[in-house]
């Protein structure tokens, strides 16, 4: 098995597929709000992460920010969005 399977598995992806969509968008939205709520602690911890391997401090907390909250709060979003096209159209 690679690593990436076993990453996923224990995630259980089969229990995503059998979840309903108002029940996904709701916990895509709950993720969203503690990205905003947590945001900060995140990038805080992914700058220390990233210096720490570089061992040296090249990575600010905006860096962090930009480069790490940004793209993920972008991609539930746009899950979000997604979802909610599929609700319509499925109802």
């Amino acid at each position: 098995m690679t690593k990436a399977r076993n990453a996923i598995n224990p995630l259980q992806p089969e229990k995503w597929e059998q979840t309903a969509i108002s029940t996904r968008i709701k916990l895509l939205k709950a993720i969203r709000n503690n990205l905003k709520r947590y945001g900060g602690e995140l990038a805080v911890a992914d700058t220390q992460m990233k210096n720490n391997l570089m061992n040296e401090s090249l990575f600010s907390h905006s860096m962090s920010k930009a480069g790490t909250l940004v793209p993920l709060g972008n991609t539930v979003t746009a899950c979000i969005d997604l979802y909610q096209s599929l609700q319509k159209i499925a109802c």
